[in-house]
């Protein structure tokens, strides 16, 4: 199995991968190896046919066949760098589209050769056949002269284009021409004129001597012409060319001295050798070499071409006039007019080229001009509308320049102010000239400076500048000022730090700032030894305004109590408003408690007059929270945190009241916390229990249901009533969870117990609903499901809700409960009679039972209009057709005197307390047939 490469592994794996050449270093390891391998060749071979030279025929075969291989083989390199050249879209060295056309060029003038060699050599050692001059493989070899002077000249590239190719092709020839000549008159013609072959033949014979001049002297222009850098390799083509019409000229040379000449001799060697340099030239990658200076910019170049004719007709004419032999006069005659020929050509083809190179200037500096005044005109334009101030000043602070959008943002006139100082923008303004000097004091350094200017309205506006010191530069000679209207940032800023700050609603402090300014005052008060007093303000029954009157109308009066608030205050405190409907009061340097109290007590009266709003008027109650400390003893967020803890305990004391916070009262808040935190897990640890109180029928005792009263088993604190947690599951929301559960156990309860006792069959189970569950959009399908999982009739359900909870919300509980009502469940208003917002509703609402406060049956004892009270809510029961119970009953004088009032059904401790399930059961072993249960003790009495 392979392992995984880890980091023991890394190592060793870097040690492999050094092994390895990289692409490049054996890119560049193979020319020594090219080279080493060229030069031992070609020295092998030289030594063989310097060694073997003659007419063996073995030998002679070596010999043609080495020289058509070894061209062959620069063919093939030749090919491959036009390939490479082509491919490579921005070679190193210098190569353009033209020189891979070169090396194309090249590729096919040696393959020529090759072929050319290679059928002389089939016929020569293969068939014995001498082939006569001229032939057709005198025409391959011409031809593949030629194509190398093609080559050379396809290297050049000038404006001209084709016209300077021509003009190359007329200049290496008359270069070739007038070297020519001087061979001529020097050798050729005492040699032509001794040579005993056909003039056809010698004709063919000259050629290559003449066709090799050419070609060294278009490596001259190549070296003249080029522009830039000269492509890889061009130093060692033309040394194999050199080779190869070194042995072109020999062989012609001492062929026509000597018609039956060694086939295998030394100047094999120059062909060889040639063949080899051409090879390296076309593999080289790099070496590209730059020419400084280059021959094109010696004055004596532009003579260059005529030199050599000049010279040519000097040695014919000396010649001439030593009486010397210069061979046939058409020869003599011929070659002159050629170089007459070539020469007015030349010339004809300058003029042509220089209108061609004038025009292409001429145009070239037309576009340049063109692309300079666009650009002029772009940055003009960028200057001119840009939406900044560009200015330039001279060290004294004179303007010299400003540009047109000055009018555009600022409305000064440009023209104004040209000539006159910066303080006639600036208004002298001290960060501004601060700025200027330091950027005067470091050239090239940019300043930048926040400043205030009047503009042409009178209107100050903000400005941010940026100064670079261009007084060193010429075409400046000055400060640039960049300015840029800054007005509506610096507004925004000022709007954002003011809403980051502030309430957008009522404009008063938030919590952010209050606490800034409470720890501000409380530093203060280390120095002074002052009291800081914090009043925390809650509005009471404030939601009910949102949902009934909407939160438009809510926002009036929020803004209303606000300013009530302001109008209580100093300058020097501070009124914030920290969300919903809390505010806060920070009163800086109180005298004391008592004055805090004070204060707290007008708050509360300043709010209690009531606010005119659309179509209704609506007063406003505030439970306020007071905490008072010095640095000393507290900080900013302990402050707010006690007087908050103030606040809750006056809403829940009754409301619109002033509590003064008491280490007490955190301790009662920290342990109400902890409460709350162990209720959301009360549920999952099956803490909460069920007690059934009973209810009786008042007139024979009978069993009529029981209410369900959720205990908690604390592991801690011990059994919990409901006054203790329910308020807290309110107000944390686990309300609707716990009253889930409390509908699922006591609807179970039930069907269990009419499963094991006949007489269940009919009684009915009281659960209490909040007013969080009432308004709780899961409570209807809660009901629905416990009633069909258990398998009971839903008219024995009693759903209880509190007459408090029809207050507020009356809309959304009437429709809940007409829901409910239509399922066939009962409705029950508990503790009926402790309030008066249901009084109205009261006939409209969809209810079956009222159950009477205990309050009013515990005033029986108590004489008085309690039994005329008692009486009336009675009456309203038996008007309405709604079933009425007494809550409450301790005592049998009050059981007498409901059942003389005519009241339905009894509930409390005289009759049955609160019980677990397993109690409570025991009081279905009645006998079902005499269709009642066992009586309590007070029938009899009663009875």
């Amino acid at each position: 199995m392979e392992e995984p490469w880890g980091p023991q592994r890394m190592p060793m794996r870097r040690r492999a991968a050094k092994l390895i050449p990289d692409r490049a270093t054996f890119r560049f390891a193979q020319l020594p190896l090219l080279w080493t391998l060229s030069l031992g060749a070609t020295a092998a071979f030289a030594v063989l046919v310097t060694l073997h030279a003659g007419n063996v025929a073995g030998w002679t075969a070596f010999e043609d066949l080495s020289e058509t291989v070894v061209a062959a083989i620069a063919g093939m390199a030749c090919a491959s760098r036009a390939r490479r050249d082509r491919r490579e879209s921005a070679p190193a060295d210098g190569s353009t589209p033209q020189v891979w056309r070169a090396w194309r060029l090249l590729a096919f003038g040696l393959g020529a050769w090759a072929v050319g060699h290679l059928v002389w050599t089939i016929l020569e050692v293969g068939l014995g056949i001498t082939p006569k001059r001229p032939s057709i493989i005198d025409g391959a070899l011409l031809t593949s002269s030629v194509l190398v002077v093609g080559a050379l000249m396809s290297m050049i590239s000038t404006p001209a284009g084709r016209l300077s190719h021509l003009r190359a092709a007329a200049e290496g020839m008359l270069i070739a021409v007038g070297c020519f000549l001087i061979s001529w008159c020097a050798v050729i013609a005492s040699v032509f004129a001794s040579s005993g072959t056909s003039t056809s033949a010698q004709i063919v014979n000259l050629a290559y001597p003449v066709l090799d001049a050419v070609a060294l002297s278009g490596l001259l222009f190549v070296a003249v012409r080029r522009k830039g850098h000269l492509p890889a390799g061009v130093g060692l083509l033309a040394l194999g060319i050199i080779c190869v019409a070194t042995s072109d000229s020999a062989f012609w040379y001492l062929t026509a001295l000597k018609p039956r000449l060694e086939r295998v001799s030394p100047i094999d060697i120059g062909w060889v050798a040639g063949f080899f340099l051409i090879t390296l030239a076309a593999a080289q990658r790099d070496g590209a070499r730059k020419w400084t200076p280059r021959l094109a910019a010696v004055h004596v170049v532009p003579g260059l071409p005529t030199l050599p004719a000049a010279a040519g007709i000097a040695t014919a004419l000396v010649s001439w006039w030593a009486g010397r032999s210069l061979g046939p006069t058409s020869v003599l005659l011929s070659i002159s007019a050629a170089l007459v020929v070539l020469a007015l050509l030349l010339q004809l083809i300058v003029v042509y080229e220089n209108d061609a190179l004038t025009t292409d200037l001429e145009r070239r500096v037309d576009q340049r001009t063109s692309q300079l005044r666009s650009t002029e005109r772009y940055y003009r334009a960028l200057v001119q509308h840009s939406s900044d101030v560009i200015t330039v000043v001279d060290p004294d602070h004179t303007i010299r320049y400003v540009s047109d959008s000055m009018a555009a943002i600022f409305g000064h006139e440009p023209a104004e102010l040209t000539g006159s100082k910066l303080d006639a923008v600036s208004g002298g303004s001290s960060a501004l000239i601060q700025a200027l000097k330091r950027t005067m004091t470091e050239p090239d350094h940019v300043s930048r400076a926040e400043w205030e200017l009047t503009d042409a309205t009178g209107r100050v506006r903000h400005a941010e500048s940026a100064i670079t010191n261009l007084i060193s530069d010429p075409s400046v000679r000055g400060l640039v000022i960049n300015t840029r209207d800054a007005t509506d940032q610096v507004a925004l800023e000022h709007q954002l730090r003011h809403e980051a700050f502030h309430d957008p609603l009522t404009g008063l402090a938030n919590r952010a700032l209050l606490t800034d300014r409470a720890e501000q005052a409380l530093a203060r008060s280390v120095r002074s030894g002052a009291t800081v007093a914090v009043l925390l303000i809650d509005l009471d029954g404030f939601k009910g305004v949102n949902d009934s009157l909407g939160h438009q109308v809510g926002d009036v009066v929020l803004c209303e109590v606000a300013r009530r608030l302001e109008s209580l205050v100093r300058s020097e405190d501070t009124v914030a408003r920290l969300g919903g409907d809390e505010f806060v009061v920070l009163i800086d340097d109180v005298s004391g408690l008592e004055e805090t109290k004070a204060l707290a007590a007008r708050v509360c009266d300043v709010l209690r007059p009531r606010f005119s709003l659309p179509g209704w008027d609506y007063a406003v109650t505030a439970s306020v929270g007071v905490a008072i400390g010095s640095a000393s003893g507290t900080d900013a967020p302990d402050l707010l945190r006690d007087a908050d803890t103030a606040m809750y305990v006056a809403k829940t004391g009754g409301k619109d009241s002033v509590r003064v916070f008491a280490p007490s009262m955190h301790e009662r808040a920290h342990e109400r916390f902890r409460l709350q935190v162990d209720l959301r897990d009360a549920l999952d640890r099956s803490e909460l229990v069920l007690f059934y109180q009973p209810i009786f029928e008042m007139h024979d005792g009978r069993l009529k249901g029981f209410e369900a009263l959720v205990r908690w088993s604390h592991p801690t604190r011990g059994l919990l009533a409901p006054e203790r947690f329910i308020p807290l599951a309110e107000e944390s929301g686990l309300i609707v969870p716990v009253g889930r559960w409390v509908l699922e156990e006591a609807v179970g309860q039930l069907a269990a117990w009419g499963r094991r006792h006949a007489s269940a069959g009919s009684l009915s189970i009281s659960v209490n609903v909040s007013t969080v569950q009432l308004t709780a959009p899961s409570l209807i399908a809660d009901v629905k499901r416990v009633l069909e999982k258990a398998g009971i009739a839903p008219s024995r359900l009693v759903l209880e809700i509190t007459e408090g909870s029809l207050a507020n919300q009356t809309e959304r509980v009437i429709e809940v409960l007409g829901e409910m009502r239509q399922l066939g469940v009962q409705i029950a208003i508990d503790d009926f009679g402790t309030g008066y917002a249901s009084l109205s509703h009261l006939q409209r609402l969809p209810v079956d039972i009222l159950k009477v406060d205990k309050s009013f049956v515990m005033a029986l004892s108590d004489g008085g209009k309690s039994r005329e009270l008692l009486q009336a809510i009675l009456g309203v029961g038996q008007a309405l057709s709604l079933a009425v119970v007494a809550e409450g009953i301790e005592a049998q004088t009050q059981m007498t005197a409901l059942q003389e009032m005519g009241c339905e059904m009894a509930q409390g401790f005289l009759v049955g307390k609160p019980s677990p399930a397993e109690v409570a059961e025991s009081l279905l072993g009645g006998d079902p047939s005499r269709g009642r249960v066992v009586q309590p003790a007070f029938l009899s009495r009663v009875g």
